[in-house]
């Protein structure tokens, strides 16, 4: 319908929205391929950490929330304004009930009991009703998969070996979810796109049906304990600095593919780990990771990495350079990557990851965002 409107309408300018972009994408590609020629594509993603501190301090209006609280909100929704702006109402609601000025753990964990565990919470109803009409169109394979990957067995070699079915049986399944939008894929990896969803299925969803006493009160009590121990296991991790988090991050590589942006890259797995330090005014600290077939070499970045950082760090990397070996260069930065930082970097085959890259690698694995 949308190609005949373009082609008797040429002088129109047409948006297209879509909560579906595997398939959208997949109909510009193959069915509007020559009518969208000028077509651009724009991916909307969540909100930065910025942001979504700002809605979180809009909507809890006088309300004093702790950063750690704040910051676990954060990584729990992925940024999601949806799921922010419902559970931050939740959240206000019981301050108010309570007469409270503070979010306290007490009334945050209760606020998401309410709405993700209580069978009427408004999240739980969500997803109850969205599996219920993906239980009802597809297999139980396909939910075994999904509960699996919500377990963070999300590399096709795991989900082989728990299903003990082939990779080609495995790898049809998977299709079908990618395809319905419920997970996507990365290199090796198949992620689900949704981490409140995610969340629900392995606390509320897997709670309920193993839980072997069937006790409403005992599966309360379990999903609560949860709950805390990964809002303290997120403050305890956020505490260690940067250095530490990537080391903990690397020896988790085991030879995955990964695409970030439009580079596709092999995570090697690491027999050694030296921390080093670069005598430079820009990059001080970093890795020298040995892998089976090539070295790795890490430049850590606070700010944003910048042409001079990229130049400093080509100059100290032909210290690490010998011959007959291969030496990969990655420069990793909490802020922004400058253009010109960008191309240099490119140019000398050094790879950069800013924050939304770094915590994309942390999702995979299953560790908590910067």
């Amino acid at each position: 319908e949308l190609g005949k409107k373009i082609m008797t309408q040429k002088h129109t300018m047409y948006i297209l929205a879509s909560s579906y972009p595997v398939r959208a994408k997949k109909i510009i590609q193959d069915e509007l391929s020559l009518l969208f020629g000028n077509f651009e594509i724009i991916d909307i993603e969540p909100f930065d950490n910025k942001t979504s501190a700002a809605l979180i301090k809009n909507r809890l209006k006088n309300k004093h929330i702790p950063a750690d609280i704040a910051n676990f909100l954060i990584n729990f929704t992925g940024g999601h304004p949806f799921y922010l702006d419902k559970i931050t109402q939740h959240i206000y609601q019981n301050t108010v009930l309570l007469e409270s000025d503070t979010v306290t753990p007490f009334i945050f964990i209760y606020s998401l009991e309410d709405i993700l565990f209580n069978t009427w919470g408004l999240l739980h109803l969500r997803f109850q009703h969205y599996l219920d009409i993906l239980i009802s169109r597809q297999k139980n394979d396909i939910l075994a998969i999904l509960l699996l990957i919500a377990q963070g067995k999300n590399r096709i070699k795991d989900l082989s070996g728990a299903l003990h079915k082939t990779y080609r049986d495995v790898n049809q399944k998977l299709s079908r979810l990618i395809e319905t939008n419920i997970i996507c894929r990365c290199g090796s990896f198949y992620n689900i796109g949704d981490r409140v969803f995610n969340f629900w299925l392995n606390f509320v969803y897997l709670e309920k049906i193993n839980n072997v006493s069937q006790n409403y009160e005992d599966q309360i009590i379990s999903f609560r304990r949860k709950i805390e121990q990964s809002l303290l296991d997120f403050i305890e991790i956020s505490k260690q600095d940067l250095s530490q988090r990537l080391h903990d991050l690397f020896i988790l590589f085991s030879n995955d593919s990964v695409q970030l942006e439009r580079n596709k890259m092999m995570l090697s797995k690491c027999k050694e780990i030296r921390t080093i330090r670069f005598e430079g005014n820009h990059i001080q600290n970093g890795f020298f990771c040995i892998c089976d077939d090539s070295f790795w070499l890490i430049g850590l970045k606070n700010g944003d990495i910048t042409e001079e950082c990229v130049s400093e760090f080509i100059n100290k990397s032909k210290e690490f350079q010998k011959k007959d070996t291969v030496l990969k260069r990655l420069i990793v930065g909490l802020e922004k990557t400058e253009i010109n930082a960008r191309l240099l970097a490119k140019e000398a085959k050094i790879l950069t990851w800013d924050k939304n890259s770094l915590n994309f690698i942390l999702d995979l694995y299953g560790k908590p965002r910067i």
